[in-house]
């Protein structure tokens, strides 16, 4: 990855590697972030973890440096991390 960072690039990841820290780590080397996020991972905002939601709505938080966690509810709860989108809906 070192020839790919701090030029402005999105990096997308599944949720294996997708993680917080790694999300603040590549935003200082000016690489965006944009992947699925496991339920389990550590430092998903409660209210973001613990939201019941019906299929169709959707949550998210956005931290002041940009990190943002969404999650919506299809068939299951999904999660993603993003620093490349920013939180427009409004909840969270």
């Amino acid at each position: 990855m070192k020839d790919f960072l701090n030029k402005g690039r999105t990096l997308y990841l599944d949720n294996f590697y997708t993680s917080v820290p790694l999300a603040y780590r590549l935003l200082e080397l000016k690489t965006h972030t944009v992947g699925t996020l496991r339920q389990n991972r550590k430092y998903i905002p409660q209210e973001i973890q613990q939201a019941k939601l019906k299929k169709g709505e959707i949550i998210a938080k956005e931290s002041p440096e940009g990190v943002t966690i969404i999650k919506w509810k299809d068939q299951r709860d999904v999660r993603m991390l993003s620093t490349l989108h920013r939180n427009r809906y409004g909840r969270g």
